[in-house]
């Protein structure tokens, strides 16, 4: 499938934690330090400039947060693009699980209106979060999704009559994992880093049958340190992973696939249960 290389975030204007909506954010209302968190965010911000410049990414767009939608910020949850077998831009708009998300939807509608895309709508019936939980998998046709946290496994028969190539499932069990983009990153074709704690034994034959070379990373960086929801791009002229600082054990194994990485400062937002793949979405021209 083409590769998505334009880079979409969601200003943090209001970001904050009110309630608990994953087990991360115990313990954590109303501790944001607002500061730190928008110079968090503005590194973030630069290091895609950066990138840009480079070209290794194609295009940086930035949608401004709502008043009312705390969690917005986290880009990656409320719509997921792709482009149809005849070459057509088309994004399915995600139905939230939590209600004070949904508001979050209708900015990203303008956003992909006016960028020529056909939206898509999901069923009332079925909560599908993005790409939170649907991975491509690079250089194939195939669709990791990951359910039974947030998306719901409906989503998934729903998405087979919606997205190109082939759909493949995974049960997402431990609340620490409990989105796919926390658990998993697809490298390439072959290869793919993995939290061996987050997935059952169906689910890891579904890995095992889909890449060739499956590396697991420690608990506690992907639990704690959320080293599996770095964002790795495969850019134009090189690989690059954006991840947060400190996961000196996952940071040496994409170093040995002659990945160039990037580490970052995220904890505010790890608070509220994301880093670096939460905080953007990767659209298309």
């Amino acid at each position: 499938m083409k590769q998505a290389l334009q880079v979409l975030m969601t200003s943090p204007d209001y970001f904050d934690i009110v309630d608990e909506k994953n087990i991360h954010m115990a313990g954590q209302l109303q501790k944001i330090n607002k500061d730190n968190a928008d110079k968090q965010w503005q590194n973030l911000y630069e290091i895609y400039t950066g990138l840009l410049k480079e070209r290794v990414i194609e295009g940086l767009s930035v949608i401004h947060g709502l008043s009312g939608c705390e969690d917005m910020v986290f880009a990656a949850n409320q719509s997921l693009p792709f482009i149809d077998k005849d070459g057509k831009k088309k994004v399915v708009i995600s139905n939230m699980k939590h209600t004070s998300r949904q508001r979050e939807i209708p900015a990203f509608e303008t956003f992909y209106r006016d960028k020529g895309y056909d939206l898509i709508y999901p069923p009332d019936s079925i909560v599908i979060e993005g790409m939170g939980d649907i991975l491509p998998v690079p250089d194939t046709d195939i669709w990791l999704a990951g359910f039974g946290q947030r998306t719901q496994s409906n989503a998934i028969a729903w998405l087979k009559g919606i997205l190109p190539g082939n759909i493949r499932s995974l049960s997402l069990e431990n609340p620490y994992f409990y989105h796919l983009d926390t658990c998993l990153i697809p490298v390439n074709a072959h290869t793919a880093l993995y939290s061996e704690q987050a997935f059952n034994e169906e689910g890891m034959q579904v890995l095992k049958q889909t890449f060739t070379n499956l590396i697991s990373v420690p608990l506690e960086e992907a639990r704690d340190g959320f080293a599996l929801n770095a964002h790795l791009i495969n850019g134009h002229n090189r690989t690059v992973a954006i991840i947060q600082k400190g996961n000196a054990k996952t940071i040496d194994i994409m170093k040995q696939l002659h990945i160039d990485v990037i580490e970052v400062d995220t904890s505010e937002y790890m608070r509220s249960g994301g880093s670096v793949f939460c905080m953007k979405m990767m659209t298309y021209a």
